[in-house]
């Protein structure tokens, strides 16, 4: 018995489990799981101002992901394909066999997965899991609070039509991500320079935020769906794996082929642990703080990696990177100009003011309290600013991927990397993430 999903259908999904306000313990609360994520001691009655939009968006999250991940594992790019088939035998248990059977055939396919007379052959939910295919959920602005729950009682969630994200933020960085039409749906480019700037954040605090903390990990999740890409797109979608050092060009030219593809799927994620981000406000060539006029080629470079020669456009882009800064950038590269220069301002700006927060620290004598050191403390709320200041620019187009293969670079190649890229209803590639300490 099987059911089949026909050539060139998309199924979608919809989420119906247990989203109320209630955090109990032991229940299929949305909420309680997600927000769970932050604290397990989380106490969600006092969530944010809206909660119906939060719980909104959350089910909309979800929904995406999970249709993603269920394309991915079910394409039918060539032929109808089964989503489920099993193989039951007639003979035996006949009264749990019908009422699984007629179960089936009404939508529900629990029942015959459980009989012990039925061979499964097929469960496309049985491959999403074993896809590994991850639902994200971003965390902006925390630090900006006193404590969780006061985090919790003023934030909001927004959902992102690209990728399925949700992303648990502050009001006013969900102002700057979103459109004032639809509060709760992000702006992807938006919302990809916010993630960029909280990367750049977080490893700056994993020091000096809490002092000598030493369990904060700076970390970033790029994915891409296509419900269908030919060989070109997709080859262009899955090169972060060769810059971040994943995977080789032939390797992704071997994987892609030559043909198009239905329903892609590449999940990426990047980790950065304290230990390496206390590295990365330092030029290694002069041990000091990174200055502006260093970064700018570093960007420049990393953004030259993604762009392919024998495309019309990214050949024009490295003919304008070839020759910048001696020549102002045309009209429709202004974008890569913009991108490279903020970048190369945020993480200069952010490095001396780290330096000087880290050596106010180191002058604080051993088992004293940091917050009673008024010299530890400006050089802390110094660095607070400095990072506030990078959600001040309002534009961001990055081009995908290209927030990963900086922060790799200034985490010299130590950052944990991984990808997992599903394609025609297989996985194509699942690579480990590279020790952070490789």
């Amino acid at each position: 018995m099987g059911l089949y999903k026909k050539k060139g259908a998309t199924l979608s999904v919809g989420f119906t489990a247990g989203i109320g306000m209630e955090a109990e313990k032991g229940s299929t609360d949305l909420i309680a799981k997600v927000f769970g994520l932050l604290s397990p001691a989380a106490d969600t009655s006092v969530l944010g101002a809206d909660p119906s939009g939060i719980r909104a968006a959350l089910k909309q999250s979800v929904e995406h992901s999970l249709t993603m991940s269920l394309n991915a594992s079910c394409a039918a790019a060539i032929a109808d394909e089964s989503a489920f088939f099993y193989t039951v035998d007639l003979t035996s248990n006949q009264a749990e066999t019908d009422a699984a059977l007629n179960a089936a055939i009404a939508g529900n396919w629990t029942k015959i997965s459980k009989l012990s007379n039925a061979k499964e052959n097929k469960n496309v939910i049985g491959r999403m899991i074993a896809n590994k295919h991850k639902i994200v959920v971003n965390v902006l602005g925390v630090y900006n609070y006193a404590s969780i729950g006061e985090f919790i009682s003023k934030c909001t969630v927004v959902h992102c039509p690209d990728d399925g994200s949700a992303t648990i933020t502050d009001v006013e960085t969900a102002r700057r991500i979103t459109v004032a039409s639809t509060p709760h749906q992000a702006a992807p480019d938006q919302l990809r320079h916010a993630l960029s700037e909280a990367a750049i954040s977080t490893a700056a605090y994993s020091f000096a935020k809490v002092g000598n903390a030493s369990s904060l990990t700076s970390s970033q999740t790029l994915v891409i769906y296509r419900r269908g890409a030919d060989a070109r797109k997709l080859t262009k979608d899955l090169m972060p794996a060769v810059v971040l050092g994943l995977a080789t060009r032939a390797q992704i030219s071997a994987a892609v082929g030559g043909a198009p593809h239905k329903h892609a799927l590449i999940q990426f994620e990047q980790k950065i642990e304290d230990v390496v981000a206390q590295q990365m406000f330092l030029n290694p060539a002069t041990n000091q703080p990174w200055r502006q006029s260093e970064l700018i080629p570093i960007g420049i470079g990393q953004l030259r990696a993604f762009l392919d020669p024998n495309d019309s456009e990214d050949k024009r882009r490295l003919e304008f990177l070839a020759h910048w800064p001696a020549t102002q950038p045309p009209a429709p590269y202004v974008v890569d100009w913009l991108d490279i220069t903020w970048w190369a301002d945020a993480v200069a700006n952010a490095s001396a003011k780290y330096v000087a927060a880290k050596a106010a620290f180191d002058r604080i004598p051993a088992g004293a309290d940091p917050s009673k050191a008024p010299d530890f403390m400006r050089a802390r709320n110094d660095l607070a600013k400095a990072l506030l200041n990078l959600s001040k620019n309002e534009h961001s187009a990055f081009t995908p991927g290209w927030p990963l293969a900086v922060m790799h670079w200034l985490a010299r190649g130590q950052s944990a990397c991984s990808v997992n890229a599903s394609w025609d209803s297989s996985t194509q590639l699942q690579l480990s993430a590279r020790s952070a300490t490789a």
